[in-house]
């Protein structure tokens, strides 16, 4: 495979800046592809902190910072230097793509569902599955994703271990 092959594409190159610059807060601002799928706002504010809640009782990280983080953002390259000139064949196979969760923060799913959409050649991704393991919200959490393209939610019945 040689540099000049039509085949391989250097799909892991982020043209986004490599990191944060000190005390950035990246606001939520919804991302215009979802906007067709889904209310983004709306989705993280039906699972988002009430007021007095503790931003670190219910996932043991600060839920309140997670949920003003844009679902779409920068994410800079930690990979080794070696790895920088890596190329990938084009031609490889579809993937499906599973997402195990339980009492997720709909940020963070949110985010993750993102990432696997902006980071993956399209043409790969088969499907994103959305594994609800039992949540406490009934409301279920994965139902609202599954509008966005290629993803499919599934509840279990009851808590797998």
């Amino acid at each position: 495979m040689s540099a000049d092959d039509p085949s391989v594409v250097d799909r892991h190159v982020d043209s986004s800046p490599s990191s944060l610059t000190d005390g950035q807060a990246e606001l939520f601002t919804p991302f215009s592809t979802l906007s067709s799928y889904l209310d983004e706002v709306a989705y993280v504010a039906a699972g988002g902190l009430r007021h007095g809640d503790d931003a670190y009782s219910r996932n043991k990280f600060n839920q309140l910072a997670s949920d003003s983080l844009r679902s779409n953002r920068p994410v800079p390259d930690t990979r080794n230097a070696k790895c920088l000139t890596k190329k990938y064949r084009i031609d490889l196979p579809q993937t499906s793509v599973i997402i195990n969760f339980h009492n997720e923060a709909r940020s963070t799913l949110l985010r993750t569902v993102v990432s696997v959409l902006n980071r993956s050649p399209e043409h790969l991704i088969k499907e994103i599955f959305l594994v609800d393991d039992f949540s406490d919200d009934s409301k279920y959490d994965g139902q609202e994703l599954s509008k966005i393209q290629k993803s499919e939610a599934i509840r279990n019945e009851k808590k797998r271990r």
